[in-house]
């Protein structure tokens, strides 16, 4: 099957057919189940860059990437993400690598028993890793080294301590390591194609972003608990204590900010966000590419924090001794047998917050640090642990939310619609997006008087809303006016920012809007239409010959009009039939393609059956005709009728002698005779 990437199918059991998505090239591959052969490719739409559809089939094709066709890179990293489970990718036979990264507390690191990364050096990578959680692939953008340790900023191709693209492509070596390519090479002397095919991988993936945060409000607020953990993140003043103290600090006592561990002393003692940098102008969200010796055995980078959310579902763990005893019960069946950390030990981000280097101190007398002791701690816990559930992200929460509004649901669709116009005005950071953006761009599509009509918001306040069709803009209210006509729907959509024009009014981002388009999926500045249907030439199904609905039976992108092609692999074309006239049972050559054994002529609605004589299909005019022109097609065996229909004249019967084709078919048959004869001669 040509495209590569099935993602989706469809059984046509009448037609015995089977439709493909393949979605490395956005196209639909037809499959004749009886033969099980490919009988066509049909392209789709697709403002997909190339940037992004090159190198989407390193991620996903096992057959280009594994030597099997068993594994690819979304085995683990499913459809870019994760798998939820840990693995131990350590290699005795590796060398120790040296790590460029800047090492937050790396001083504290040197007295550490054992020595850390096994050999005491903090700035080196062990060649055994342990057991690591596989990472999400999204959102790898703009937080520099790769890998739970960061190892891959020191790799096959080259070492920065802040380059992802390069450190992306590091993971060169897991092609023939990992997922089993069969290639060998050198370090850094890999083979062309793969070098290419990697380079295309990462500029693919890198552009690749998580979801927006499904916890968040739309509204992108935080509720009085993550905004009051927001608090304590960032090291602002928070509130403690309250009638409800071992669940949440709202309503308690206001504490001034403090750092959540070490001394309060810079370099000796960090605010949560010390480490874990939020600024989504930098593109921050969690990690600033940075790491940290954290009292474990090996230096690991400081993570992200967007996808907390998606790691929920390990419920109790013993206790350990580096966390407060929560003493917490059998929890019953889990969701996840691997939660938070590197290794997936930790069971909520609530239990992470207990380690015991969390705890309020003041060590050498330098200050308070830490959440407040007892019960009131937990609470304010508790609201840390739902703002980072709750975590900023590249996208607004309200990017990709829509709402359709009807003649009758008024009631319930505006309230959602006026959501969608607040954000959509207002300001949004985003690295990723670009500077000056809004949270959405608002878009709206419907039909209005039979017409598949688009408009894109301005993004103001009190919006007004540019149609398709070149029109003048019209105010929100003018244009939730026409979903009053039963039939004229209006789904409202909050896209992502700078999407807006493409997705709302000018799909193909040429010159010409969509409705003004006459091909509004391919970019066609010139407008050319050569049979005047009304559908440009650049995606006419049949540029040759006048066809404004663009049937296309068979999906195989040539319009009926066009198409000796029926469903199938088999084509029946009618081009003429000799001799054009004659009486009830003359005998007709048929000039077609596609006529299988079982094939049917008709003249009407009468059939008649053809049959292949001497090299030629014929069929036998049908007695019941009465005596004037009848229009004749052909039915091919798989019930499929011919496009095209010739005319035949039935005409009285002569009084004697042989009538039009027959005396060819004679002729014909004296010489498939005198043909076998002479080779009967020759083999004697």
């Amino acid at each position: 099957m040509s495209g590569g990437g099935p993602a989706g199918l469809a059984l046509d059991s009448a037609r015995n057919r089977l439709y493909v998505l393949t979605r490395f090239d956005n196209s639909v591959s037809v499959i004749d189940l009886s033969t099980r052969i490919e009988t066509s490719h049909v392209a789709l739409f697709n403002p997909e860059p190339a940037s992004v559809t090159q190198g989407r089939f390193m991620l996903y094709d096992a057959v280009a990437t594994s030597s099997n066709g068993e594994a690819s890179c979304s085995s683990c990293h499913v459809f870019g993400d994760m798998d939820d489970l840990a693995w131990d990718l350590g290699n005795p036979d590796d060398s120790q690598a040296s790590n460029p990264m800047p090492i937050r507390l790396s001083i504290g690191a040197g007295a550490f028993n054992p020595p850390i990364n096994g050999t005491g050096n903090v700035s080196e990578f062990s060649a055994m890793k342990g057991a690591m959680t596989t990472q999400t692939l999204r959102g790898l953008a703009n937080h520099g080294p790769m890998h739970w340790r960061g190892d891959r900023s020191n790799g096959c191709l080259g070492q920065s301590a802040t380059d992802s693209d390069l450190s992306f492509r590091n993971f060169i070596v897991a092609f023939p390591g990992l997922v089993g390519m069969n290639v060998s090479f050198t370090c850094p002397n890999a083979p062309p194609t793969l070098l290419s095919d990697v380079q295309k991988f990462s500029t693919f993936q890198l552009q690749v972003q998580p979801p927006p945060n499904p916890v968040r409000a739309l509204d992108n607020s935080l509720t009085a608990a993550q905004s009051n953990g927001r608090n304590f993140y960032l090291g602002l003043n928070f509130t403690s204590g309250g009638s409800d103290p071992g669940n949440t600090g709202v309503g308690g006592t206001t504490v001034t900010g403090r750092r959540a561990d070490g001394a309060n002393l810079n370099n000796f003692g960090f605010t949560c966000e010390g480490c874990h940098r939020l600024d989504p102008s930098q593109g921050f969200f969690g990690t600033d590419g940075q790491a940290s010796f954290e009292n474990e055995q090996q230096i690991f980078k400081i993570a992200h924090l967007r996808n907390a959310y998606q790691k929920v579902g390990m419920f109790g763990m013993p206790d350990v001794s580096f966390n407060n005893a929560l003493n917490t019960a059998h929890q019953g069946n889990q969701i996840r047998g691997f939660g938070f950390l590197h290794d997936g030990s930790t069971d909520t981000v609530f239990r992470f917050l207990n380690a015991t280097v969390f705890n309020q101190a003041n060590l050498g007398g330098f200050g308070t640090t830490g959440f407040t002791s007892g019960t009131a701690g937990n609470g304010v816990r508790h609201d840390v642990e739902k703002f980072v559930l709750a975590f900023e992200s590249d996208l607004a929460p309200i990017v990709g939310q829509q709402v359709t509004l009807t003649s009758t649901n008024s009631a319930v669709a505006t309230p959602r619609i006026n959501l969608l116009v607040a954000r959509a005005s207002t300001a949004f950071t985003s690295k990723i997006v670009g500077n000056g953006v809004k949270e959405c761009d608002l878009i709206v599509k419907g039909t209005v008087g039979g017409v598949r009509r688009g408009w894109v918001g301005s993004g103001s306040a009190s919006p007004s809303f540019t149609p398709d069709n070149g029109g003048a803009a019209i105010s929100l209210a003018s244009l939730t006016a026409l979903a009053a006509t039963p039939g004229q729907e209006l789904t409202f959509t909050c896209a992502t920012p700078g999407s807006g024009t493409r997705l709302g009014i000018n799909r193909d981002r040429d010159v010409r809007l969509d409705g003004q388009d006459n091909c509004p999926d391919v970019a066609n500045d010139d407008q050319a239409d050569f049979d005047a249907d009304g559908v440009g030439d650049a995606c006419d199904d049949c540029a040759a010959k006048a066809n404004a609905n663009q049937a296309d039976t068979d999906a195989d992108g040539v319009g009926n009009v066009c198409d000796s092609q029926c469903i199938g692999a088999s084509t029946t074309a009618l081009a003429s039939v000799y001799p054009a006239s004659g009486p009830i049972g003359q005998v007709v050559e048929l000039s077609a393609t596609g006529i299988g054994p079982s094939a049917q002529a008709y003249f009407d609605s009468t059939p008649a059956a053809v049959t292949f004589t001497a090299g030629r299909y014929v069929a036998t005019v049908p007695a019941g005709l009465v005596n004037g022109a009848h229009a004749l097609t052909i039915v091919n065996p798989e019930g499929c009728q011919s496009q095209e229909s010739v005319s035949f004249t039935v005409t009285p019967p002569a009084s004697c002698g042989l009538l039009g084709i027959e005396s060819l078919a004679v002729l014909a048959a004296l010489r498939l005779e005198r043909a076998r004869a002479s080779r009967r001669a020759a083999s004697r």
